[in-house]
């Protein structure tokens, strides 16, 4: 007897671990290592972008959600806010004082931030690049990155701690790439911005919110100081 097509079981989706799932993480991870050559070679602007919707995309067919990737809300919300937006500022101080005179001193260059000079004294600008902040870089680049890349190179990788220690780093690397317009000095100065990223996001348990709300006020914090034409470089 066979079976109607409405009692055909449902296929499963690749168990985590397994060498299936393993070749699809591989698989996913050679489209975001396209999407940042597309960036290099000048194809296409934002590969976050691009990453976000594979993300999607993947986890549709995985039947997941970002949910599963730590978009989900905190157990303690304004405890969350609070040190999130704590270490956001003791990193801002610590990149403006510390990280990007030094990184300066070591290329010979400051970071080429070209982009933004329109926000210096200009209130309106800062005020577009800070919800530009939010959106195309804490929310996009956060799910992109912290969620989908660093969650499949571990896949990739075993799960293990060297496993999330290697990934984190080449998570942060990926994440000073697609900052290239910045020139050398910004692309380390944002390697060392995406491991931090990481590291809140891990400390948080793996919250996508955490890394969010931190990535945004390091964000702010950012513009507010070339609004007032305090670029941290000097």
């Amino acid at each position: 007897m066979t079976a109607s097509p409405s009692m055909s079981p449902k296929p499963e989706r690749p168990l985590p671990g397994s060498r299936s799932s393993r070749a699809v993480a591989a698989l996913e991870l050679s489209a975001v290592a396209l999407f940042i050559a597309l960036r290099w070679a000048g194809f296409i602007k934002n590969p976050s972008l691009f990453i976000l919707l594979l993300g999607c995309g993947a986890l549709w067919l995985r039947r997941g959600s970002w949910r599963t990737l730590g978009l989900r809300k905190p157990a303690s919300g304004w405890h969350v806010l609070a040190w999130c937006v704590a270490a956001a500022i003791a990193y801002d101080a610590l990149d403006a004082r510390v990280l990007l005179p030094l990184l300066r001193r070591v290329t010979g260059e400051p970071a080429n931030l070209a982009e933004f000079q329109s926000v210096a004294g200009h209130f309106g600008a800062v005020l577009l690049w800070i919800l530009i902040g939010w959106t195309i870089g804490a929310f996009v680049e956060e799910l992109a990155y912290r969620g989908l890349v660093l969650d499949r190179l571990e896949e990739l990788l075993g799960r293990t701690r060297k496993a999330t220690f290697v990934a984190v780093l080449a998570t942060s690397g990926l994440f000073g790439l697609i900052h290239g317009y910045q020139g050398i000095t910004g692309i380390l100065d944002n390697v060392f911005a995406g491991t931090f990223f990481a590291l809140i996001y891990l400390r948080g348990g793996r919250n996508l919110w955490a890394a969010v709300i931190a990535h945004g006020m390091v964000n702010t914090f950012s513009f507010v100081l070339l609004y007032l034409g305090m670029n941290g470089q000097g």
